[in-house]
């Protein structure tokens, strides 16, 4: 059995106490009125060699990062069935699972062949990264826990919870199956979140660009009671027939739920010039993907094109260049599109959510279209970038075979 020595992130951390003993910046907000900076200032006065830890408070400016006092140290862990190589490394070996158990009685097992890593730990919890494999996880609940689970580019923050995480590494697909508590779930698809609840299933296919909730598969039990919709009211011959009201979120909604079909009949039933004219970008987003994925190319490729016309510089905007470039990739083959419409993404949102994928299938598609030459500066600039990313293992062949 293994025991990571926790000392190790303390010692990461003394150059950032620094900041919260520094007298604060005259007239910040933070130093105003937050209190709990006033109680790490305390706290700093009373003791010569405090222990810290970083947080970052709500509503604060980013500037004004604040170290709060804890007594108790970082979480420490050992390791069960495995070994913990440098930088946290973990590697299940083939046909045995290893386990991770935290101080606070929290555990992580991963399935044989998977691999992850501890990033850090706090007092209050620590990231664990699933770099490939399943992960079963059962988080003690604790009053102020912070944990986090990441899945290639998604995050999962949870407090207390049970869940099953798994990661294709090759496919660019999370599926968790949450068994108890709740979780948000973040990632290029969905970054604002998806709130899970105790027996949903989430589906986050990061290349294909969605996620999908549905529930677990129910245990044996009495069937549900379903009600029965009452059925709609007829209009009286003399009077003409209402116009079928439209949820704007009902279609983002429809798309999370996996219901394509749904959306399209809306907006046919409505009229595709209209929803074309009138509907907001989140909406002929849905639209867009509702259509991706249900085969009709055209009207997702020209509802992208209205959201890039309509809606210039927007969040979705970018976000159809991006789409934009992947179905000019995967679906017509047309490589000089692809990077025509990746490049334009990198362009206009240097930081936006999939940078990461948008520079590697640029790197790519170069490979493939003009050769090792014209790739071999995109993937020192994708290594430079993005060095843990999904597309550096073919970044580091272009290099390794142009040298």
């Amino acid at each position: 059995m293994n025991r990571h020595d926790p000392s190790r992130d303390r010692a990461a951390l003394e150059p950032l106490v620094e900041l919260a003993r520094a007298e604060p910046p005259p007239g910040s907000p933070a130093a105003a009125s937050d209190p709990t900076y006033h109680r790490v200032r305390q706290g700093l006065r009373a003791r010569r060699r405090p222990w810290l830890v970083p947080t970052v408070l709500a509503g604060g400016l980013a500037a004004a990062a604040i170290f709060y006092l804890v007594r108790t140290p970082a979480l420490d862990f050992t390791v069960e069935g495995g070994a913990v190589a440098e930088g946290g490394y973990l590697q299940a070996p083939p046909g045995a699972e290893t386990a991770v158990h935290f101080s606070d009685g929290t555990e992580v097992r991963l399935e044989g062949q998977s691999r992850g890593r501890v990033a850090w730990t706090s007092a209050r919890g620590a990231r664990v990264m699933l770099e490939r494999g399943r992960a079963r996880v059962k988080v003690v609940p604790r009053k102020g826990a912070q944990w986090q689970f990441d899945a290639g580019p998604c995050l999962v923050q949870v407090t207390g919870t049970r869940f099953d995480l798994r990661w294709s590494d090759d496919d660019q697909v999370l599926e968790l199956g949450l068994a108890s508590g709740s979780v948000i779930v973040r990632g290029p698809p969905a970054p604002n979140g998806v709130a899970m609840h105790a027996g949903q299933r989430l589906v986050m296919d990061v290349r294909q660009g969605f996620a999908r909730l549905s529930p677990l598969v129910a245990p044996p039990g009495p069937v549900p009671v379903i009600a029965p919709t009452p059925p709609r009211e007829m209009p009286a011959p003399s009077e003409a027939p209402a116009r079928p009201e439209h949820n704007p979120e009902s279609w983002s909604e429809r798309v999370l739920a996996g219901d394509f079909p749904a959306v399209l009949r809306d907006a046919r039933r409505r009229g595709l010039e209209e929803v074309l004219r009138q509907e907001d970008a989140a909406d002929l987003m849905a639209l867009a993907e509702a259509a991706r994925y249900e085969g009709v190319t055209p009207l997702a490729r020209r509802t992208l094109g209205v959201v890039r016309s309509r809606f210039p510089g927007s969040g979705q905007a970018h976000k159809a260049a991006f789409l934009l470039g992947r179905m000019a990739e995967d679906g017509d083959g047309d490589l000089a599109g692809a990077l025509a419409w990746y490049g334009r993404y990198l362009d206009d949102a240097p930081r936006g959510a999939f940078r990461d994928e948008a520079l590697g299938r640029k790197m790519t598609a170069t490979l493939r279209l003009l050769g090792q030459g014209q790739a071999r500066p995109l993937a020192e600039e994708y290594l430079r970038r993005f060095p843990a990313g999904s597309y550096a293992t073919p970044a580091r062949a272009i290099l390794s075979a142009s040298k």
